[in-house]
């Protein structure tokens, strides 16, 4: 696979990229040589973790990334964590039901390890519930703990359905405000595609969100590149330029005005 470029020499051109160095992730040179362009987007589940900005131009371009400012790299690991008590007088059982029914189940798993069934009418409530349990810090559930729920799909594809918790070291975490309670939750990537989470406060008016984004828009950013662009774009004034050896078609881009 690789076999060099394991280490980085850390570039002292200034405090805040010699810092950049301690938030930079990369995907490895085998993504490199790929013709295809698939491992260089910025997927949804990235949003609030991988900044979109920070990626040097040219060959490394969606490969080199940087943390954004507010994630965070869990490293206490609940090796011994059971949870089962907790879920079964939530409803959980070990198995589901052997005679016929038209109720379908879901399989809990924490860190691979299957848990029990839920089903799929006491699934809200379940999820509800556990995720208080968490914010709170109640009953042994831990507050980084990932609860990702996939629900059974109408078409019959996607992903298998089920709950999947995980504890471990090594994930990427973030915090949100959880509307129900006005405390913070740290959510893991694979949770927050199946979650309705407002970006904006004018958000909660359209969708029926739990939780909302924590800070504005400049938390799922790293700090280098907002020091780079030396401004805030939502407090700028902005007038159109145009240049019509640059500028074709339509397109007219916005600067800010120098005050």
């Amino acid at each position: 696979m690789q076999s060099s470029g394991f280490t980085v020499i850390a570039d002292k051109l200034n405090y805040l990229r010699y810092m950049s160095h301690f938030q930079c992730i990369h995907r490895g040179s085998f993504f490199a040589e790929m013709k295809t362009t698939l491992p260089r987007k910025l997927l949804p589940e990235a949003w609030g973790f991988v900044c979109p900005v920070h990626t040097p131009d040219g060959g490394p371009c969606g490969l080199l990334n940087h943390l954004a400012t507010t994630c965070q790299v869990t490293i206490e690991a609940h090796k011994n964590l059971d949870l089962s008590r907790v879920l079964t007088t939530l409803g959980m059982t070990e198995t589901a039901p052997l005679v016929h029914t038209s109720q379908r189940y879901l399989d809990v798993l924490l860190d691979g390890k299957f848990l029990g069934k839920v089903a799929e009418s006491i699934l809200p409530g379940l999820v509800a519930k556990l995720r208080y349990y968490k914010v709170k810090g109640q009953h042994g559930v831990p507050k980084n703990l990932e609860i990702a729920v996939v629900p059974f799909n109408s078409t019959g594809g996607g992903r298998f359905p089920g709950i999947f918790m995980f504890a471990g070291s090594a994930r990427f975490t973030r915090p949100v405000k959880t509307l129900a309670t006005g405390e913070i939750e740290y959510i893991g990537s694979f949770e927050q595609v199946y979650m309705d989470i407002a970006c904006m406060e004018g958000d909660r008016k359209k969708t029926h969100d739990t939780s909302r984004d924590f800070a504005d828009e400049h938390s799922v950013r790293c700090g280098f590149d907002d020091a780079v662009l030396g401004f805030q774009p939502e407090s700028q004034e902005y007038v159109s330029v145009s240049d019509g050896q640059t500028n074709h078609g339509n397109t007219t881009p916005l600067v800010p005005v120098q005050s």
